[in-house]
């Protein structure tokens, strides 16, 4: 039914192909971990203005605006669990 085959080992080419290919994956790994980083600019973000006198939105320290909510409305009363209907 089966016919067991018999173990052919790989060619030394294969072999020297897979030999080159796990090389230069080890070589790429350590080149992106060993590479050094560059530094981060301290200051990405300008300082935001400060507010001019009199000056009131735009700038830091200004006046927000804020909207209140409106308070939630009363739960209607419920009845006894006993009473009749």
């Amino acid at each position: 039914m089966f016919e067991v085959q018999a173990f052919r080992p790989t060619s030394l080419r294969r072999r020297v192909l897979i030999a080159v290919l796990a090389v230069v994956a080890v070589g790429v790994v350590m080149f992106f971990i060993l590479r050094p980083v560059k530094p981060v600019p301290v200051n990405l973000i300008p300082e935001p203005r400060r507010c001019q006198e009199g000056q009131t939105t735009g700038c830091v320290g200004g006046k927000a605006m804020v909207i209140s909510a409106p308070a939630p409305a009363q739960a209607p009363a419920l009845a006894p669990s006993g009473a009749a209907r």
